[in-house]
């Protein structure tokens, strides 16, 4: 008989993988997105847009892979500029906007730091887009700013909507199997609450919907500030 210690690792184990394969998902998403405008678009600058697209795509993808290697691990103890992650995060969303949908993403301009990895970061922001698109929305907002001492991340569209308490119990329960239904907004649920932050909801049915989420700023050595140069070196 497994000890409940034993049990629990179990289950967060599973939570990681789980997370992992979700995230894997929504990049081949962008993938597939893709690969329509290449075959529909001829315009110039849209194909680089597509070229970066998949460039960050393959690097996110290997950085995933590896991480299921590792039985599921989540970034420890990562931190991020949250605005220059959304600034490349920009080029991964162009193409799953097709020709209907208006994605906007608005970075702050500030040097900041949470703590949260660059690759979860994107992975969360990449779900948050995706599930506005899956609501039907034509327009969304992915924005960025810090406000006192958090930092905020909303992400507003004008789509279907959702029934705010099921959307809320989704965030916080733990996913050990069965329907994969709930599993990107306990993604983001998780990873928000790991950071040391919390996720604000507002929607209706029909009415579109706003989340916010909110990490603390967290203060920057001198050798925290060299690795973040790093990540933003290899992001960019």
């Amino acid at each position: 008989m497994r000890s409940e210690a034993g049990a629990g690792g179990q289950s967060k184990l599973s939570n990681s993988i789980r997370t992992t394969v979700h995230d894997l998902r929504n990049l081949f998403t962008v993938v597939n997105a893709a690969q329509q405008i290449l075959v529909r678009d001829s315009d110039r600058s849209r194909l680089v847009v597509v070229a970066r697209s998949l460039e960050l795509v393959a690097r996110d993808g290997i950085a995933l892979t590896t991480r299921l290697l590792a039985q599921g691990a989540l970034e420890s103890g990562s931190r991020c500029d949250p605005n220059r992650t959304l600034r490349n995060l920009e080029a991964m969303l162009v193409p799953l906007g097709g020709p209907r949908t208006l994605i906007r993403v608005e970075p702050g301009a500030e040097p900041i730091t949470i703590g949260i990895g660059p690759i979860d970061l994107q992975a969360i922001a990449l779900e948050l887009v995706s599930n506005s698109l899956a609501g039907g929305s034509h327009h969304v907002i992915l924005r960025g700013r810090a406000v006192n001492d958090n930092y905020w991340l909303l992400a507003v569209d004008d789509g279907c909507g959702c029934d705010m308490d099921s959307a809320l119990v989704a965030m916080v329960e733990d996913r050990v199997g069965g329907s994969a239904n709930g599993t990107g907004l306990n993604r983001i649920g998780r990873t928000v609450q790991e950071a040391g932050g919390i996720a604000k909801l507002r929607s209706e049915p029909g009415k579109g919907c706003a989340i916010g989420l909110v990490f603390p700023i967290l203060a920057q050595t001198e050798s925290e500030d060299a690795m973040i140069s790093e990540q933003n070196q290899i992001l960019s």
